[in-house]
């Protein structure tokens, strides 16, 4: 599986045989609902047993896994129009699972999905799949010179994505996009991270899970920030995603301590407005510099840059404070979102 990916995305698990509940679709509800509903065999007349198909899973029972294999293998060669080559691929793909070839499996597996889509084992199959993309980003190993020693976390990516392309709409989708999204942030790509929850909230507005989805992608913002000297914007969206959640997840809000990053991300500001103003005051452009002190104090009047704001505009000279006052919204909150544009400071 080729190494490539952006923001990704989705799908299942459930266990593995013959012995598996009939197959299952999703029906839309209405109101953003989905509902499981069961699909009518398309052939009951079809045998549902074969003495080799019944061995190969005797042998993966046993745990005779490369045995099973090549006993499908040579099955299905034999037999691919047979009524059971869905049962066959299934069988194999967990055969090739379990002698620790996750990536052939969720190739068999997406043979069965592509050539029998009415199959029984069909959702199933994607939940495997789902599941072979979930322990390599859980840290399973890929072999090289028949030892698990490479990791492939991208590839646990790109399966979740290609399995969210075949179902987009379904329950298992959802928790494959959301799974991906977890992923990026415990492993510390926010950027990656912030993407993907934001098209998990879009794209599943009444998922039980988009709260805890939307403070996780104001924490990545938060993450992305780097210090008063750098760009601020992450920290801007962070703050506004908060303040929001705080509002309408008090529970959430007081669980989190929203209220103290909120303060912590207001000093950041204040800093940064600062520094942006003792920029414009070394390098001359003293308007500037007069400007962004008194924004400074409008918007931060209690914090500590705003007593040396205040000190520094009483040494600058009468014509650099000419300019008007900056003007203050009645909406402080607003305001602390939307600062001056800002110039990195070096």
């Amino acid at each position: 599986m080729c190494r490539a990916i952006g923001c990704a995305l989705i799908v299942g698990l459930i266990c593995a045989s013959r012995s598996l509940a009939a197959p299952q679709t999703w029906d839309y509800r209405g109101g953003g609902q989905w509902q499981q509903a069961p699909v009518a065999a398309t052939n009951p007349s079809a045998p549902t047993s074969d003495p080799t198909l019944d061995r190969v899973e005797q042998l993966i029972a046993s745990g005779r896994y490369d045995q099973a294999k090549d006993e499908g293998i040579s099955w299905f060669k034999r037999n691919r129009s047979s009524p059971l080559a869905d049962r066959a691929l299934f069988l194999i793909a967990i055969a090739q699972d379990k002698s620790g070839n996750g990536i052939k499996a969720f190739y068999y597996f997406d043979q069965l999905l592509d050539e029998h889509p009415d199959s029984s084992l069909f959702a199933t199959a994607m939940q495997k799949q789902y599941d072979i993309g979930d322990s390599y980003l859980r840290g399973r190993k890929m072999k090289f010179l028949g030892m698990p020693i490479l990791g492939a976390e991208e590839e646990g990516v790109e399966i979740m994505y290609r399995v969210q392309q075949r179902a987009p709409s379904s329950p298992i989708a959802e928790k494959a996009l959301l799974r991906t999204a977890d992923f990026y942030f415990a492993d510390r790509q926010y950027d990656l991270s912030q993407d993907a929850y934001g098209v998990f909230i879009r794209q599943y507005p009444r998922s039980p899970s988009v709260p805890r989805a939307r403070l996780k992608q104001a924490y990545s913002a938060y993450a992305l920030f780097h210090g008063p000297r750098f760009e601020i914007t992450p920290i801007i969206d962070a703050r506004e995603r908060l303040a929001t959640l705080m509002v309408e997840y008090p529970q959430i809000s007081e669980q989190e301590n929203i209220p103290a990053m909120l303060g912590q991300i207001d000093r950041a500001m204040s800093r940064k407005l600062y520094l942006t103003a003792d920029f414009y005051r070394r390098t001359n452009e003293l308007k500037a510099a007069a400007f962004n002190y008194r924004y400074l104090l409008r918007a931060y009047p209690d914090s500590d840059e705003a007593k040396l704001a205040d000190a520094r505009l009483k040494k600058l000279p009468s014509w650099a404070l000419e300019l008007p006052e900056p003007k203050v919204q009645q909406d402080t909150a607003a305001l602390r979102t939307q600062p001056l544009p800002m110039p990195k400071v070096r």
